[in-house]
């Protein structure tokens, strides 16, 4: 189970800690307003469970990606626990997007992040956590390519938010929404949207 400890200053903002089985995650700079936020977060992954399909069974195989690209089946608190072994701090911070990796296992988000929905911010902490890994798996240009069909005129084109290889961050994103849509959890109807908008993103062959 999850457990938070906080150390509050009695200012706006506090230096706390997530305490997630044996490993201790850093709170910097949150005020309690976004611990509290953090924590509904991080709680919703521990309570993901895959019980029923609510898809079709041979589109689920056709399209499913989540064992072989994390390397078990999705379960909340295995997937925490992944996410744990590579964050242990998260502070909140100006950055150039919501959130980013900012190395030696440090996430920083902005305070828009916890104005995103539940779905954004569970995504958005699991894509940052592969940028831990190996070299970091950097996203590369994209090349021509508008934002979404309903959107042609707004274009992703040479900015740095694309993978060029099969095991990004991207693909640790995607794989997670299509287990999400699948399943009908968090928001699966969101959740189908984001992952058909993060596979287009992928520009490497998928494994």
């Amino acid at each position: 189970m999850l457990l938070v400890a906080a150390l509050l200053t009695g200012c706006a903002t506090h230096r706390g800690s997530l305490t997630v089985g044996a490993s201790t995650t850093v709170l910097v700079d949150f005020t309690p307003d976004q611990r509290r936020v953090l924590d509904e977060t991080l709680r919703s992954i521990e309570a993901l469970e895959a019980t029923s399909l609510a898809i079709d069974s041979e589109d689920y195989r056709a399209n499913t990606t989540f064992d072989r690209t994390f390397g078990f089946a999705l379960d909340g608190d295995a997937l925490l626990a992944w996410w744990s072994r590579r964050i242990a701090r998260v502070r909140v911070d100006d950055a150039w997007t919501v959130a980013v990796y900012d190395g030696e296992n440090t996430i920083a988000v902005t305070p828009e992040f916890f104005d995103l929905d539940l779905l954004e911010r569970i995504y958005a902490l699991i894509h940052e956590a592969r940028h831990a890994d190996g070299d970091g798996y950097r996203h590369d240009d994209c090349p021509p390519m508008p934002v979404s069909s309903r959107q042609p005129s707004v274009t992703l084109t040479g900015a740095p938010a694309c993978d060029l290889r099969p095991d990004g961050a991207y693909t640790f994103q995607a794989a997670l929404l299509y287990e999400l849509y699948a399943y009908g959890l968090v928001d699966p109807v969101g959740a189908r949207v984001a992952w058909l908008s993060t596979k287009r993103r992928i520009i490497a062959p998928s494994r």
